[in-house]
């Protein structure tokens, strides 16, 4: 899996979203999970590559039976993948404050029924049900 998020697009795009709904900087800031004044990217790549060395030496011990190395490979893994879980938990709750929090829930317009992405945003792919996607990617 190789997977790339640039996580200082995700929090610029989250702000603008706050700032068209007439939320400042400073409030976001202030008040929501994330530190919008900080450089995710160099500081999850770091984790990111981290746990992935952590995972490679787990792999090693475990094939060459040292199960002491082995739960020291365990116990960073843990430390470094809860970080990376508190991280996305904060992603979700500002995400969650967006939507649905206390200042801007009224404020967003209701989503009738049968709401379609238009087509001009490239949507329709992502938009399917995962199982659609899978039966998709399978037949091509």
């Amino acid at each position: 899996m190789n997977v790339e998020i640039d996580f200082e697009e995700l929090k610029r795009t989250i702000l603008l979203a706050a700032k068209k709904q007439e939320l400042s900087e400073n409030y976001v800031n202030e008040n929501w999970m994330i530190a919008y004044d900080f450089d995710e990217n160099k500081r999850y790549t770091i984790i990111f590559n981290n746990l992935k060395e952590e995972i490679k030496l787990l792999n090693q011990a475990i094939v060459a039976n040292d199960l002491l190395t082995s739960m020291s490979a365990i116990i960073m893994a843990t430390a470094f993948s809860q970080i990376l879980a508190d991280f996305f938990d904060k992603i979700n709750d500002d995400i969650f404050q967006l939507g649905w929090g206390d200042e801007l829930k009224d404020k967003w317009p209701k989503i009738p029924e049968d709401y379609k992405v238009p087509a001009h945003y490239d949507y329709e792919e992502r938009y399917k049900p995962y199982s659609q996607q899978i039966a998709d990617k399978s037949s091509s």
